[in-house]
């Protein structure tokens, strides 16, 4: 046996040392292991014993070790083993742990041996990791984490703390928790501490603490007691949460529930909150209710087809069942309710649906209800007045037509029978032998067709009352040429459309009728010439009748001229009397005789 296992009191102090122990010789050989070592390893003695150190090593590792080894019993000398590395040993089973290795070299008579002792650290590896893990956590949260002693002195602060409150960790640690808090609120530190000491929590208190530049910021704040090994309470845990942006997203949402319940209670029209798929309502405001004459709860729990009227709920269903599976984006129908005391009332009802955005799931229907009973009975009344309109129409669009049947039928007659008078007078003509009594005679044949042509035009209009002027004009003064001239002599007729009546085409025919005649009587002596009839209108609201010629003009016609009393001359000026009208007449390489006639007014 080796001299040094002969010393039982060195065999007996390894043995019960409560670390793994063994000697290692020079050549890295087991020469003793003790039970902890045995425990560790997963080997018995009898397997260590003579083996390598190595095995004991893992495989990625015994490189490295062969050099240190031989560098230890180069210079030995008791030091930690590995210093500023990671360790590890190797189980039987292959399994790795972290340790912790001394090196002790002591003198035998075989040489220096290497007393190594061994602690398996996996437990405080763990715990190690396990720190550092949460403290990780810590620093990486979104909420300031902060750690306090019993006197309120800050011990530790995260990041999270930082952003929120404004000061760096090495100005507050250490420093009085008294400096987040404003004046009005110290007293909540005291009473939070006294719940701390007695072991207590406090649980998401809402209160303000003040940052570094002095604004007071909102936050929630949940408090835990801090207990050392002992269970003994040294400082307290507080998380504290910035809820600026809830306060914010509370005062929006309590402000825009105010605005819809400001909305939807004070909403001329009825206004019903109600579950999609069933309609059953969930809130009505007071519009609907008194609309119907419920009060607003009365009408909770009911569905909206419990007040339609039973003709109109296939129609209304059907058009909601389209808008329920997405076939059209609101539903809108005209129908009517039953008031509570069953009188019914005519609604429009539009309704949309509230939807889930992922899934279009519909979630709430929002009707609106509008009282359109007055419209539709004021249609009632108008269709009837419409109706009576419409008879009143018939019968006096049927005296209408008998009152224009019996007109034409007096223009017709008047138009005959100055045809009768006219060939009267012509009967009458072959018989005068006397010229001047002949001429009056064709004179006044002349104005009998004028006459007669205005009825022609009237009767043979749209409405019985005008006519244009302008192809009257033409057909006048065209018989008139073609009746007493020779085929050398032309008329020109430049007329504007206007619409006459029998009291203003009347006089203007004879007037037309006077001149033209005057004109083939006296202008032409030799037979030929030109005659123009111009009716249009000035700048002063005046119609101008312009009759002239290219005859021999006024001292040449034997003493003929409008000036002259006559009979054709004083019908001109009577006429022109009755249409309040003024007449001038020129005499220059012809005549020119003008008539400003006012503009009729609209018959």
């Amino acid at each position: 046996m080796n001299s040094f296992n002969r010393d039982e009191r060195f065999r007996l102090v390894i043995e019960a040392a409560p670390n793994a122990m063994m000697v290692v010789n020079p050549d890295g050989q087991i020469e003793m292991i003790n039970l902890q070592a045995e425990r560790v390893f997963g080997y018995t003695r009898e397997e260590l014993l003579g083996q390598h150190v190595e095995v004991l090593i893992p495989e990625r590792l015994r490189p490295v070790h062969s050099a240190l080894q031989q560098s230890f019993f180069d210079q030995p000398a008791s030091r930690p083993m590995g210093a500023g590395r990671e360790l590890f040993g190797r189980r039987k089973d292959g399994s790795e742990f972290p340790v912790e290795i001394g090196l002790t070299p002591f003198a035998t008579e075989k040489g220096v041996m290497v007393l190594s002792a061994i602690v398996d650290i996996t437990e405080r590896t763990q715990k190690g990791a396990d720190a550092n893990y949460l403290a990780a956590i810590v620093e990486s949260s979104n909420d300031a984490i902060i750690g306090k002693d019993l006197n309120g002195r800050i011990q530790s602060w995260n990041r999270a703390a930082e952003t929120i409150l404004g000061y760096p960790a090495d100005e507050v640690i250490g420093q009085d928790i008294a400096l987040l808090f404003s004046p009005e609120r110290l007293y909540e530190e005291a009473s939070i501490l006294d719940l701390i000491k007695r072991g207590q929590k406090v649980e998401h208190h809402e209160t303000e603490r003040r940052h570094k530049d002095g604004r007071s910021i909102p936050v929630s704040l949940s408090v835990s007691p801090i207990r050392n090994a002992h269970g003994v309470i040294v400082g307290a845990s507080k998380i504290m949460r910035d809820i600026t942006d809830r306060r914010e997203a509370e005062r929006a949402l309590a402000l825009s529930e105010a605005e819809f319940r400001a909305s939807f209670e004070g909403a001329a029209v009825g206004k019903v909150l109600a579950e999609p798929t069933s309609r059953r309502i969930l809130r009505a405001n007071h519009a609907l209710a008194d609309m119907l004459g419920y009060a607003p709860q009365d009408m909770v729990g009911r569905t909206a087809s419990e007040f339609t009227w039973p003709d109109d709920r296939a129609l209304d269903d059907a058009k909601y069942q389209l808008l329920l599976s997405g076939g059209s984006d609101a539903h809108v129908c005209e129908l009517r309710y039953v008031r509570r005391d069953g009188a019914t009332i005519w609604v429009r009802v539009s309704a949309t649906l509230a939807r889930v955005p992922e899934s279009s799931q519909p979630v709430l229907a929002i009707i609106a209800i509008e009282d359109i009973d007055a419209r539709y009975r004021a249609q009632a009344d108008l269709l009837d007045a419409k109706l009576s309109l419409e008879r009143v129409v018939e019968e006096r669009t049927a005296a209408l037509n008998q009152r224009n049947l019996l007109l034409r039928e007096v223009y017709h007659r008047v138009k005959n029978n100055l045809q009768i008078v006219d060939g009267l007078l012509l009967m009458q003509t072959l018989k005068i032998v006397d010229a001047e009594a002949k001429e009056a005679v064709l004179d006044l044949r002349g104005r009998i067709f004028a006459l007669g042509l205005v009825h022609q035009q009237l009767m043979g209009s749209c409405d019985l009352n005008t006519f244009d002027v302008a192809p009257f004009l033409m057909e006048l003064s065209q018989n008139i040429v073609d009746g007493g001239a020779s085929d050398a002599i032309e008329i020109c007729v430049d007329s504007y459309a206007l619409d006459v009546g029998l009291d203003f085409a009347v006089p203007l025919g004879l007037m037309v009728n006077e001149l033209v005649t005057n004109s083939l009587k006296h202008a032409f002596p030799e037979g030929a010439g030109k005659i123009a009839v111009i009716l249009q209108p000035d700048t002063d609201g005046n119609v101008v009748l312009t009759v002239s010629d290219n005859g021999c003009g006024l001292t040449a016609r034997n003493g003929a001229s409008i000036g002259k009393p006559g009979l054709g001359t004083g019908i001109i000026k009577s006429l022109v009397a009755q249409l309040e009208a003024t007449i001038s007449v020129t005499s220059d390489a012809g005549m020119t005789t003008e008539i400003r006639i006012p503009l009729p007014a609209s018959p």
